[in-house]
C-alpha cells in the first residue's frame, strides 16, 4: 500500500508526464497499482490522460497478465468511461469486457458507452453482444431487471436499424417494466 506521501509524489510526476505527452517508461507505470481503489487524485489524472498515455498504461499492465476484471472496480469503471469517447479497437475490447463484468455499475457504463460510441450504426455485432448481456442473471434481481436493462435497450435504440430494434422489442417484452421504457424510448 503506498504512503500518502508517495501517492502524491506519484501523482505529481504522472501528471507531469501525461501534460507533456511523454510516454513511462515500462518502469514508471510501476508505481500504478491497478488492484487498489482509485484516489480521487489518480482518477482524476487517469480521466484527464491523453488516449496515448491509456493506451501505454493498459498495453503496460496486460503485458504484465492483468485483465479488466483484475482492476479494481473504480479502475474498470474508469476504462468504460474512457474507452466510450474512442474509436481504438483496443477500447472496444474494454467495452466489451466491461459489459460482462463482476460489478454491475460497471456493466451498466458499458451497455452505455458502447451506445454512444456505435450510435446510428446498425453494428451487428454490438447489437448481439448487448442482447447475449440482457440475459444475463446478474442483470435482474427477483426476476426484475436491474439498470442495465435500461441501458442495454437505449444503447440498442442508439445503434438503431431493423435488427437493433428487433432485439429491443425481444428483450423488453420479458418485463413489464421494460416495455414501458423500451415503448418511451422508442417514441423519441
Amino acid at each position: 500500500m503506498f504512503s500518502q506521501k508517495k501517492r502524491i509524489v506519484t501523482s505529481i510526476a504522472l501528471i507531469l508526464l501525461m501534460k507533456s505527452g511523454t510516454v513511462l517508461a515500462p518502469d514508471g507505470f510501476e508505481a500504478f497499482q491497478p488492484r487498489s481503489a482509485p484516489a480521487p487524485a489518480d482518477w482524476k489524472i487517469f480521466m484527464e490522460a491523453n488516449e496515448s498515455f491509456r493506451q501505454h498504461l493498459w498495453d503496460y499492465q496486460s503485458q504484465r497478465g492483468l485483465k479488466l476484471g483484475d482492476w479494481a472496480w473504480g479502475w474498470r469503471l474508469g476504462w468504460t468511461r474512457a474507452c466510450g469517447a474512442s474509436t481504438t479497437e483496443w477500447c472496444a475490447a474494454i467495452l466489451k469486457d466491461g459489459l460482462a463484468d463482476k460489478a454491475l455499475l460497471v456493466r451498466a457504463d458499458a451497455a452505455k458507452r458502447i451506445g454512444e460510441r456505435y450510435a446510428g450504426s446498425g453494428d451487428q455485432a454490438m447489437i448481439k453482444l448487448l442482447e447475449a448481456a440482457a440475459v444475463d442473471p446478474r442483470n435482474s434481481r427477483n426476476g426484475k431487471p436491474l439498470i442495465v436493462h435500461e441501458r442495454i435497450l437505449y444503447a440498442l435504440k442508439s445503434i438503431g436499424g431493423r435488427d437493433a430494434t428487433a432485439a429491443g422489442t425481444r428483450i423488453a417484452t420479458r418485463d413489464a417494466q421494460s416495455a414501458v421504457y423500451w415503448s418511451r424510448i422508442s417514441a423519441m
